[in-house]
């Protein structure tokens, strides 16, 4: 697989790591996956560590979120392929208990939001209840718990605990878990803890755009026949689009969209250029940016364990470190006012 990343960044060498505080730990670790301490949220968090894993030596380090509804289960063909590689990741299990788990991000318990509401009438009630005591309308689909608390906590554990690259730090997730990723790289207690976002068939919800509180990486991979977090604008309205599993449906941020916005709030340009094609994966990214931005899109629907997504995910780990230099970013152009016509068609939630 071939991927040209579009921003230079310093050979790994090219000055010594900051490392975590498990560094040089006498701590054994077990073979595949192992349970964390921490009892953060409603569910498991499982970490592994490479084969070959060594105290002595600074590991980039994942952490992954699961779709609505999912389990660490989602995540295990991932945690293989990044040991495999040598990362070290953690699967995450979210809020909401077993069949429900769910993260607050970026718009799932905040309809209206500024561009009205985030779903067109007639969507199915999800409201959680028993966190979010009532919902303000019928868009509400997630816990409306601090999900980001739970994120931060895990990687309080992790660094304690394994030898960590402090500057190879990502989050990554899928559908629901990827939109985790947009609100903790946006989240003031998580500034300068991330080297970037890895998220999978996922955008935030139209008018709740994020930008993170410092300078991080964006890779993002939406699939082009995903009909949960449409990739492309299926409404009336170029910057959004509206899955169609169910009669009405929520509304979300086009990839274009998303990634034009990272790639103008890191001082880059607002038209991607053509990057190398591979395999059945198509990637674009934004020169002058100061952090790389690269919208990749792959033959396939609403999926997250196949292994062309690992390889591109993981090489971003491999090649991108933390971003220090800080840019002013321009002000955000005003969205438009309104919501779009949701399309009438039907299938299931994510």
């Amino acid at each position: 697989m071939r991927l040209r990343w579009a921003v230079a960044v310093l050979p790994l060498a090219a000055s010594a790591a900051r490392t975590s505080g498990g560094c040089f730990s006498n701590e054994y670790f077990q073979k595949g996956a192992w349970p964390l301490r921490s009892t953060a949220g409603d569910g498991e968090h499982l970490a592994q560590l490479p084969d070959d894993y060594s105290s002595s030596k600074a590991h980039p380090l994942v952490l992954w979120m699961h779709g609505w509804g999912g389990d660490n289960a989602e995540g295990a063909p991932f945690r293989e392929a990044a040991a495999a590689q040598g990362v070290a990741s953690v699967t995450l299990e979210g809020h909401g208990g077993k069949n429900w788990r769910s993260w607050n991000a970026v718009g799932t318990v905040k309809s209206p939001g500024p561009r009205g509401p985030t779903c067109a009438d007639g969507s199915p009630n999800f409201c959680y209840y028993d966190s979010c005591g009532q919902c303000e309308d019928g868009c509400w689909w997630t816990t409306c718990d601090d999900t980001v608390a739970t994120v931060l906590e895990v990687l309080d554990e992790v660094l304690d605990r394994v030898c960590v690259d402090l500057d190879r730090v990502w989050a990554a997730g899928c559908s629901n878990g990827g939109m985790m990723v947009y609100e903790v790289l946006a989240d003031a207690r998580a500034a300068g803890r991330f080297a970037g976002g890895l998220p999978m068939v996922a955008s935030p919800h139209a008018g709740f755009q994020t930008l993170p509180t410092t300078p991080a990486h964006l890779i993002g991979l939406w699939g082009a026949t995903d009909t949960t977090i449409p990739t492309v604008s299926n409404t009336e309205w170029p910057d959004v689009s509206v899955d169609t599993m169910y009669d009405g449906g929520w509304y979300y941020a086009t990839a274009r969209n998303a990634t034009r916005a990272w790639s103008v709030g890191h001082g880059g340009a607002e038209t991607p250029h053509a990057d190398a094609a591979y395999d059945e994966t198509a990637c674009v990214s934004y020169k002058d940016a100061s952090a790389e931005v690269t919208e990749c899109v792959f033959e396939g629907g609403h999926v997250c364990d196949r292994p062309d997504q690992f390889a591109t995910m993981l090489k971003a780990v491999d090649q991108l470190r933390r971003v220090e230099t800080v840019v002013e970013r321009p002000p955000r152009p005003p969205s438009p006012v309104g919501r779009p016509a949701a399309a009438p068609r039907r299938h299931q939630k994510k």
